[in-house]
C-alpha cells in the first residue's frame, strides 16, 4: 500500500505516461519511469523543460514545464535513423550528396551508391544495411536506383527496423509513432512501399521483418521524419516527433545533417503549461487552402491552428483577395477549417467559391512568373495593379515585396552606392511592410527577421546620419532612431545565430560599441557603428 501511494504521488512518466518511479532530483518538475527516460530529460548537466501529455483530440503533445525564454534550448536529440526519402533521386548513403548514375561509386559488396571512395570506406551509416542488401543476387544495379524504384526507400526501412536489435529502447519509442498506413494505402506512395517490401523480402531474402513491419517503418518515416541535408534525406527524431505543428509556431528546430542532431529552441517566450509547437511546413507564405492541402498530403491531418481557424489569418490577410463588387472589402473564407467553404466579402457579403478565389490567385501567380525577376520597374508597376485584385498582404505580393527589397541594393544599376534617397526610403518601407505582416504569422526571434534587420539597418543608419548632417532631424530624434536600429540589430544577431545575444548595459553608446565587435555583422557594420560613436 505504501509503495502504491508513493507511486501515485509521483504520477506519470513525463515521456511515456507510464507510472513513474522517481522525480528529477535537479529540477523537481518531472518524474520518469526508468533511467533511459531520465536521460531524455537530462542527457547532460541541463534539464529539458518539457513533458509529454495526451488528449483524445490532439493525441500526444509537448508542453513547457516552466517558463521558457526566447532562444532557450528545449530539446537536443540525436536521430534514431536517417535515410533516403521515399521518392528520391540517387544519393550517397553516407553524406547525402546527389550522385550521377553514370559515374557513382558503388559499394563493392552490395552495389548501393556513394559519391566517393572516401564515403564508401567510411561505412558509418551503410554498415547497417550492407550485409543484408549484399544477399541480393547480382547486387543492386544502376537501373534500380531510379527515383521510384523503392530500393533506396528499403534502406531507410532497414535502418529503422535494425534498431529493434541494436537499440531496443529507441526502437520502442519510434515504434509508438503513427504510420498512417490506411491513409498512405490510398496514395501513390503505397506502390513505392510495395516495391521496397518486395526488394527486401524477395530480392534480398530477408525474413526477419514481415511485409507489415516494413510498411509500418516506411509509414513512420513518412509521417514523422523531417528533412535533412537540403531535402535530400530524412531523419527520424522520436521525441521531436511528439511536438505538434502550428502554422504560428512558438519554437524552431535546427538540424545538423552532418552530426544527425536536432536542436529545438524557443522562438518566443513560452509560459509554463503552454503547448510547444513547431512549423512542419517550409514556407510561411502559402495561402490557407494550399497550406492545409500540403499538410494533409504530407502528414495526413487537418491543421486547426490559430492561423488556419481565423478567416483573417491572425489579422495578416495573407490569403485574402479584393472584392470586385464593392471595391472596399476583403474576400475571406467563411468557415476556414472546411476545405470547400464559401468565401465572402467582409463589407458587402458578396459570395465567392474557393475555385473562383484560387483561379484569381493563379492568374496573378502566372503574371508574376512572366516578369523578369530583376526588373524592378516592372515589379513595382505590377504591385500597383495587383494590389487592386489581392490584399496588399497577400502571400504572393509579400513575395514580390521581399524580392524588391533585396533588389534595391543588388540589382544592376541599383547597387548600394547607386541608390537615390527615394530608393533607399522605398527599401526601408518594403522591409517595414514585410516585417509587420510576417510578425503576425511567424512572431519571435526568427532567422528571416534577423536577415531583414541585418540588411535594412545599414540603410537606416546611413539615412539617419545624413539627415542629422543636413539638419533634417534633431540630436534627440537621431538618438531615438539610432536606438531603434540598435535594438533591431541586437535582435538580428540573436535571430540569425539562433542563440541569445546578451545585452549587459542600458547605455546606447555601450550597446553600439558591443555590436561593433560582433563578427557576425561583418566589417561594414563595424565601420558604420564606430562612425556613429564619433
Amino acid at each position: 500500500m505504501g509503495a502504491e501511494s508513493d507511486q501515485a504521488k509521483l504520477g506519470a512518466c513525463f515521456l511515456c505516461q507510464a507510472p513513474a518511479c522517481k522525480t528529477c532530483e535537479h529540477c523537481k518538475l518531472v518524474s520518469f519511469c526508468k533511467e533511459s527516460h531520465r536521460q531524455v530529460h537530462r542527457p547532460g548537466s541541463q534539464c529539458f523543460s518539457f513533458a509529454i501529455q495526451q488528449s483524445e483530440t490532439a493525441g500526444r503533445y509537448m508542453v513547457a514545464t516552466r517558463d521558457i525564454a526566447a532562444l532557450d534550448t528545449i530539446l537536443v536529440e540525436r536521430a534514431a535513423a536517417v535515410g533516403p526519402k521515399l521518392r528520391n533521386t540517387a544519393v550517397c548513403l553516407e553524406c547525402w550528396v546527389e550522385v550521377d548514375l553514370a559515374s557513382y561509386v558503388a559499394c563493392r559488396l552490395c552495389g548501393l551508391p556513394f559519391c566517393s571512395d572516401l564515403c564508401r570506406q567510411a561505412r558509418l551509416l551503410h554498415a547497417v544495411e550492407c550485409p543484408q542488401v549484399a544477399k541480393c543476387e547480382g547486387g543492386v544495379g544502376r537501373e534500380e536506383l531510379v527515383e521510384d524504384s523503392g530500393v533506396l526507400a528499403a534502406v531507410t526501412a532497414l535502418r529503422l527496423l535494425r534498431l529493434r536489435d541494436d537499440n531496443q529502447e529507441v526502437f520502442e519509442r519510434a515504434d509508438m509513432l503513427v504510420d498512417n498506413a490506411e491513409t498512405v494505402r490510398e496514395t501513390e506512395d503505397w506502390a513505392i512501399q510495395v516495391k521496397a517490401v518486395k526488394f527486401l523480402r524477395d530480392r534480398c531474402g530477408i525474413e526477419e521483418f514481415s511485409a507489415e513491419e516494413i510498411h509500418r517503418a516506411l509509414g513512420i518515416f513518412k509521417s514523422n521524419s523531417c528533412n535533412i541535408a537540403g531535402f535530400r534525406a530524412r531523419g527520424l527524431f522520436p521525441t521531436f516527433s511528439l511536438i505538434n505543428h502550428s502554422c504560428v509556431r512558438n519554437a524552431r528546430h535546427i538540424v545538423s545533417s552532418k552530426d544527425g542532431i536536432m536542436e529545438v529552441v524557443a522562438q518566443r517566450d513560452i509560459k509554463a503549461g503552454e503547448e510547444i509547437n513547431v512549423r512542419y511546413t517550409t514556407s510561411v507564405l502559402e495561402t490557407v487552402a494550399t497550406r492545409r492541402r500540403n499538410i494533409q498530403t504530407q502528414w495526413h491531418f487537418d491543421c486547426s491552428c490559430i492561423r488556419c481557424r481565423d478567416s483573417t489569418e491572425c489579422g495578416a490577410y495573407t490569403s485574402a483577395i479584393s472584392c470586385q463588387k464593392c471595391k472596399e472589402g476583403w474576400v475571406v473564407p467563411q468557415a476556414p477549417l472546411q476545405c470547400q467553404a464559401e468565401w465572402a466579402c467582409d463589407k458587402c457579403g458578396q459570395i465567392s467559391t474557393l475555385d473562383e478565389v484560387e483561379n484569381t490567385v493563379e492568374k496573378i501567380k502566372k503574371s508574376i512568373e512572366k516578369i523578369p525577376e530583376k526588373d524592378v520597374n516592372k515589379l513595382e508597376n505590377f504591385l500597383k495593379i495587383a494590389e487592386n485584385i489581392l490584399h496588399p498582404n497577400h502571400c504572393l505580393l509579400l513575395g514580390v515585396k521581399k524580392n524588391l527589397f533585396s533588389l534595391y541594393g543588388s540589382a544592376p544599376g541599383l547597387q548600394l552606392q547607386q541608390l537615390s534617397p527615394a530608393q533607399i526610403e522605398r527599401k526601408v518601407r518594403l522591409a517595414d511592410e514585410y516585417v509587420e505582416v510576417m510578425n503576425k504569422v511567424d512572431p519571435g526571434l526568427t532567422a528571416w527577421k534577423g536577415q531583414i534587420f541585418y540588411e535594412v539597418n545599414r540603410f537606416k543608419i546611413v539615412m539617419n546620419m545624413q539627415n542629422l548632417q543636413a539638419h533634417k532631424v534633431s540630436i534627440d530624434q537621431f538618438v531615438k532612431i539610432l536606438e531603434k536600429s540598435v535594438t533591431e540589430l541586437e535582435e538580428a544577431v540573436a535571430g540569425i545565430a539562433g542563440e541569445k545575444y546578451s545585452v549587459t548595459t542600458t547605455s546606447l553608446r555601450e550597446r553600439v560599441g558591443m555590436l561593433a565587435k560582433v563578427q557576425l555583422l561583418g566589417e561594414g557594420y563595424k565601420m558604420l557603428l564606430n562612425t556613429c560613436l564619433k
